[in-house]
């Protein structure tokens, strides 16, 4: 992973699964493989409520304080900050 508190990369070997839960309210963005790809979903998630995609995927996540990040089953903890906008890539 490389990373800073405004965006990360994962790096993943095989086929990528990866799950969103949001605790509280979080506006999301998935696209395909990269920032300027197909938009798969965009929306806001509340509390409880779930996304999940597979493949490379980059997301922007408008308050990701709020969201549990789960890649291939693991739990990861992107660096973010409060009130930050933070995108990932996942591939």
């Amino acid at each position: 992973m490389t990373a800073s508190s405004t965006s990360a990369v994962y790096q993943v070997n095989g086929p990528i699964a990866t799950v969103l839960t949001a605790s509280g309210p979080c506006w999301v963005q998935a696209r395909l493989a990269a920032p300027d790809g197909e938009v798969i979903f965009e929306g806001t998630l509340q509390g409880g409520q779930s996304w999940a995609g597979t493949g490379p995927i980059w997301l922007r996540l408008g308050n990701p304080t709020e969201v549990e990040i789960a890649i291939d089953g693991q739990a990861v903890s992107p660096p973010v900050a409060a009130g930050l906008p933070f995108e990932m890539l996942v591939r």
